[in-house]
């Protein structure tokens, strides 16, 4: 077996291997590759590193309308990305005016949004039936809208 086989053999998934070619994995590459070969020092790269937005996305987690995949941002600032294309169920706890909910292939107005006294609940469908929802855990008011989150300072949801 030639080493290239061998490294193949240790990525655990397809996944994991269209994760590193996905946007968000090549940008990360790009990232890493600019601050390797740029000018500055290394403490004013590593000041740079704390400061930047650690990207997840959730549609690589696995979880289901049964049991949604827990997850606590509170640890760092994090750009998260959910595809409309592919169905996901996230509880985010923590997630507070550092982080980024990014909802890719949807609308605004095509999310609906429901509160209660301890979270948000987000939910978008992909047209044919897959419903992606996401609670915000720990998020509460009372939100009908994304702008009305967007507004209220307790995070960020964009969408392209």
């Amino acid at each position: 077996m030639g080493f290239a086989e061998a490294y193949t053999n240790t990525l655990d998934t397809q996944e994991r291997i269209d994760a590193f070619a996905s946007p968000e994995g090549q940008a990360s590459v790009r990232g890493v590759m600019a601050r390797i070969f740029s000018e500055k020092d290394a403490s004013d790269e590593l000041s740079d590193l704390q400061g930047a937005l650690v990207p997840v996305a959730l549609d690589t987690l696995d979880s289901s309308d049964a049991t949604p995949f827990h997850f606590d941002v509170g640890t760092d600032s994090f750009l998260l990305f959910d595809d409309v294309a592919q169905q996901s169920h996230t509880w985010i706890e923590n997630f507070s005016d550092d982080d980024t909910l990014q909802l890719v292939g949807v609308l605004a107005e095509d999310v609906a949004v429901s509160t209660d006294d301890q979270a948000t609940y987000i939910a978008f469908d992909d047209g044919l039936g897959a419903v992606s929802k996401i609670a915000l855990v720990g998020v509460s008011g009372d939100f009908t809208s994304v702008g009305q989150i967007n507004s209220a300072g307790v995070g960020e949801l964009t969408f392209e």
